[in-house]
């Protein structure tokens, strides 16, 4: 298989469902840090581009429009003893 194609075989339309949802992202990542003493805080986020999946109708999936796009964030504190 050549270029992009190899990622197909990995989640084919017939065994997509529920339990195992596939989507193909473009991610976008960020986080930034700061340290004052002993104490430390952190903040990071991401964002997933989601693109349009149309999969054709098998015996065992979920046929349809498939697009997810995901965000998600943290924030994280410490303290050094």
């Amino acid at each position: 298989m050549h270029g992009s194609s190899r990622w197909l075989v990995l989640r084919p339309d017939e065994t997509l469902n529920i339990l195992f949802p596939s989507s193909t992202n473009s991610v976008l990542t960020g986080g930034i840090a700061y340290t004052k003493g002993k104490f430390l805080v952190e903040l990071a986020g991401e964002y997933l581009f989601g693109v349009e999946r149309n999969v054709a109708a098998a015996a065992h999936n979920m046929p349809g429009s498939h697009y997810m796009d995901v965000a998600a964030g943290s924030i994280g504190i410490g303290y050094y003893f």
